[in-house]
C-alpha cells in the first residue's frame, strides 16, 4: 500500500503500575506513521452559548506501530494544522492471513 501522509500518535499506555490512590499508572508514547487519510465530512452545530464545527476524517495507518486494542480515548492524532484529532468509535484492524496489513478508523476533531 502506498501511504501518502504522515501522522503523530500520542497513546496513554498502562503500565501496569499504580500510584499512591491505586490509579493506573500512563506513560506516553509518541511515535510518527505513515498514512493515508481523506475527508468524511462537517456538522455544525449551534447551541446557546456557541457554534462548534465537527469535522470527521477516515485514515489508514501503517502497521508499523502497536496500537492497544480498546485505546479509545486514550488515542489522539497531530495531523497537518490539527493539534489533536480523536478517534470517534474504535481503531479496526485489518488482516492478510494471519499478518497485520493496516490499521483503520475514523477520526474527529471539534473546533469552537
Amino acid at each position: 500500500m502506498i501511504y501518502r501522509d504522515r501522522v503523530k500518535l500520542k497513546m496513554l499506555v498502562d503500565t501496569g503500575e499504580e500510584d499512591a490512590h491505586g490509579n493506573p499508572v500512563k506513560s506516553v508514547i509518541e511515535q510518527y506513521v505513515l498514512a493515508n487519510v481523506w475527508p468524511l465530512g462537517t456538522d455544525q452545530k449551534v447551541d446557546s452559548t456557541r457554534t462548534y464545527v465537527r469535522t470527521r476524517y477516515q485514515m489508514i495507518l501503517a502497521p508499523t506501530v502497536d496500537i492497544p486494542a480498546g485505546i479509545g480515548n486514550d488515542l489522539s492524532i497531530i495531523w497537518r494544522d490539527y493539534l489533536e484529532l480523536f478517534a470517534d468509535g474504535s481503531v479496526e484492524r485489518h488482516y492478510r492471513g494471519s499478518k497485520l496489513h493496516h490499521y483503520e478508523l475514523i477520526t474527529k476533531a471539534i473546533i469552537g
